[in-house]
């Protein structure tokens, strides 16, 4: 009889049989995979390939081991334990750096030496001024969508306990931008396009939190730092909106470890660990390759073709309402579904997504999983209320959708098998 993956990990690790109330087993299972888990990571060098498939289907509740395992996985942590003393400091230290030079530094009106008013200060140019201004417009888009990070969840909007490692904050900058371009534009009509380039919304719109007396700060302006120093550090691609929802829950788990020794570096830890997902996942954030085989166009299609593959009835109808996948499937690719499901559905999604080695093709796996699981509402053929209902995924317990992605997996496979059965006349 067939045995689902899950069970055949299961049985790899757990080998006595379950005995008692049904919630006993649940309860050893989740201790014998934290032993698990722990066993791999205790290692002087770790097995990549055991820890992958230990984690595959989740990560327990175990204080501190998401964020521990999230950094090896991602690749900031190097297999060989003996290097990571090494790498750890010299990455908190550059990390450091950055903050010093591109936050404190370009805060500080006082230091540009030309002119604000002079013609020279275009953003065509490579004054100081010009350089100002339009790093500030990538601030201000920054700086409302980190503000906007899942408001149901208190976390973001909460005090970080530490002090905040730059004078000012820097969404202060923002505001005192435009008041500063307010005030050209009042005194020299020669500015007035400087002043137009920067909206003035930031004056008007409320703040989520009230400021912190002393040198305190929140956990959003901790993400609009990381998101700031990102974008100056990869100009070609900069910020893009969403990039927020794919650090928001690595920065959480990264700031969830409660040892001392790790979460005093929360900030830089999870910048490099998101530096190291965008490297993965920044061509379905850049238009330009939209169209181009890394593009969001590309993996738009690979879905298309999946759904034909392996959710037939579903696709007939997706086909037959022009319900294309980039009316829904957008932004489940882009932000890895981290808008689409709770934060800690979306984190036992990334568990398993960051235990592949191709994260963005299992991605592919899972969302046809997803459309799998309303294919009663599709074969209505009602465009709205399939729309509706792609758009605003309903509550679901995201392990079927796991084990439905392995399903697809399994089919892929046996359609190989097939194929070599075919040209072969051999059965493997």
């Amino acid at each position: 009889c067939f045995e689902h993956p899950l069970e055949q990990f299961h049985h790899r690790y757990w080998h006595a049989a379950p005995t008692g109330p049904i919630t006993e087993p649940m309860a050893s299972r989740t201790s014998k995979l934290v032993d698990t888990i722990e066993a791999i990571l205790e290692g002087p060098v770790i097995d990549l390939a055991q820890l992958r498939q230990a984690c595959r289907y989740g990560i327990p509740e175990k204080a501190g081991l998401r964020s521990l395992v999230w950094k090896v996985l991602l690749g900031y942590l190097p297999p060989d334990k003996t290097l990571w003393e090494r790498e750890l400091a010299k990455q908190r230290l550059w990390y450091k750096e950055f903050v010093a030079e591109l936050v404190t530094d370009s805060f500080d009106l006082g230091e540009l030496d030309d002119d604000p008013l002079s013609s020279s200060t275009d953003e065509s140019t490579n004054s100081a001024w010009g350089k100002y201004f339009k790093e500030n417009l990538v601030l201000e888009q920054i700086d409302k969508d980190v503000k906007r990070l899942d408001p149901d969840f208190a976390f973001y909007l909460s005090p970080t306990g530490r002090p905040r490692p730059i004078k000012t904050p820097l969404h202060h900058r923002v505001q005192r931008e435009v008041a500063e371009s307010a005030t050209f534009n009042e005194d020299r009509d020669g500015v007035v396009a400087i002043a137009r380039k920067v909206s003035a919304t930031k004056l008007t719109e409320p703040q989520p939190t009230e400021p912190i007396e002393g040198d305190g700060e929140y956990h959003w302006e901790v993400i609009e730092r990381i998101l700031f120093i990102y974008a100056k550090l990869n100009p070609g691609i900069s910020y893009i909106q969403g990039m927020n929802e794919v650090l928001g829950p690595l920065y959480y788990v990264m700031a969830s470890n409660p040892d001392e020794q790790w979460s005093q570096h929360t900030e830089a830890d999870a910048f490099f660990v998101f530096t190291a997902l965008m490297a993965e996942i920044r061509d379905v954030f850049i238009k330009t390759l939209d169209h181009s085989e890394h593009g969001v166009g590309a993996l738009l299609t690979r879905l298309e073709n999946l759904l034909k593959d392996f959710a037939p009835a579903c696709n007939r109808a997706l086909v037959a309402m022009d319900l294309k996948p980039q009316f829904y499937a957008f932004r489940w690719l882009t932000v890895l579904l981290s808008q689409e499901f709770r934060l800690p559905d979306v984190i036992q999604i990334w568990d398993t997504l960051f235990s592949c080695q191709d994260r963005l093709t299992h991605l592919l796996y899972i969302c046809v999983a997803m459309v799998q699981n309303v294919e009663s509402i599709l074969k209505e053929k009602d465009f709205a209320t399939s729309m509706k209902t792609l758009q605003n995924y309903p509550e679901i317990d995201v392990m079927k959708l796991i084990k439905g992605a392995d399903r697809i997996i399994e089919g892929i496979e046996h359609q190989r098998r097939h194929e070599r059965f075919v040209a072969t006349g051999i059965y493997e």
